[in-house]
This record gives structure tokens, C-alpha cells and sequence, in this order.
């Protein structure tokens, strides 16, 4: 986001077809500050409807159920796997 907050870039991972949107923008908004990380979601939430004409929340609800237990799995995972660990995945340790 721009300092003046007139503009963003945004990629949208979901295309790459693997995990959830949640875990995307639980990983994306990590390295924004909270209102950047909130304009995030709400310009895409505003994008998917234009596109769509509906919301995503029945299908956000599930798929934070479903981040809820496997993206501790996965830092798990991290942690035994790969020799320097990464940030996420040291409390998994």
C-alpha cells in the first residue's frame, strides 16, 4: 500500500490452485500493518462480489475451520523438514 493509501498492488495466490484463501491472507496480511492487512481483504471481498455477486462467507467460515488445524500441521511439518527453520515455525518446535 502506498503511503498515501490512494493505491495497492495486490497478487492474488488462490490462482496458483493450492491451500486456502484463508491461510493466503493470514500469510499476506502478516506483513502489513492491521489496516493495510484490512483493506486487503475488504477490496478483495469487494472484488469477489462484483465478480461473482455474492459473498465468500460461507465458504471463509469453512476454510478457516479447515486453516485452523492444518496450518499448525503444516509449521509442524517445517519444522521437522527443513534444517533453518522458518520464522512461523519456531514455536512448533
Amino acid at each position: 500500500m502506498r503511503k498515501n493509501k490512494q493505491a495497492a498492488m495486490m497478487f492474488d495466490y488462490n490462482l496458483m490452485g493450492k491451500g486456502y484463501r484463508s491461510s493466503d491472507f493470514r500469510n499476506v496480511c502478516s506483513s502489513m500493518s492491521e489496516e493495510a492487512g484490512e483493506a486487503f481483504v475488504h477490496v478483495y471481498e469487494c472484488l469477489y462480489l462484483d465478480k461473482h455477486g455474492c459473498t465468500r462467507q460461507a465458504e471463509a467460515h469453512i476454510e478457516e475451520c479447515i486453516d485452523a488445524v492444518v496450518a499448525p500441521l503444516y509449521a509442524l511439518i517445517a519444522a521437522l523438514v527443513h534444517a533453518e527453520l522458518p520464522y512461523w515455525a519456531e514455536s512448533s518446535k
